[in-house]
Formats: structure tokens, sequence, C-alpha cells
């Protein structure tokens, strides 16, 4: 999952997310942005584990193809929103028949509705 993400309101109680919102993920870590704002997260299996001071929000990640995630809000194991997620940069590694390898960056295929 590491990379930037942008995120796309599907519906519930979250607000309007059109290039507001972004995340970015590293490892076992990551951060929502906000309008600039970071809100750090912990990364296990595929739920994203904010930390303070919004614990009890947990993202619930459902892959959707290569460059895809669709996404459940939680607050307290209670469901709030959905969301989609889409890679803003994929880099895939190619074996290019040398010693070197190529990596190909690419935008995912079809935008997020």
């Amino acid at each position: 999952m590491d990379g930037e993400w942008e995120v796309r309101r599907t519906g519930g109680f979250l607000p309007p997310m059109s290039g507001l919102v972004r995340k970015r993920i590293s490892g076992d870590r990551g951060w929502t942005i906000v309008g600039g704002m970071r809100v750090p997260f912990d990364v296990v299996d595929r739920e994203l584990r904010y930390r303070f001071p919004f614990q009890g929000l947990v993202d619930v990640l459902v892959p959707e193809g290569e460059d895809a995630y669709a996404g459940t809000a939680k607050l307290f194991g209670r469901r709030i929103g959905t969301f989609r997620m889409r890679r803003l940069t994929a880099g895939k590694r190619m074996n290019s028949g040398s010693n070197v390898d190529v990596v190909v960056h690419r935008r995912p295929r079809a935008p997020l509705e």
C-alpha cells in the first residue's frame, strides 16, 4: 500500500473530499492529509488505525484492482462513511533483461466517480 493516494467520498457522514484529501503510506504508518493538516495512523493488515487525537477511527480497506481500494470509515466499530482511494502514481519494476531494473511510472487508467 506504499504511496500517495487520492481519496473520494462515496457515502455516509464523511464530508466531500474530492481533491482535498490524500493519504500517504509508508510501511506500517502513514498520514491522511486534509488541507495541509497531517493526521497520523498505523497500518495493520488492511486497516488504517488513527492515532491521537482520533483514536477509535479506523479505515478498513478492500482492494479494487491494482491501484485502488474501497474503504469504510468506522468510529468505535460503527460505520460512518465510505470512500475510494486511488494511487496517484504507481511504480512497477520490470526486468529489462540486463542487470538493471527499469522502473515504469504510470497514472491509473480510470478516474473514480
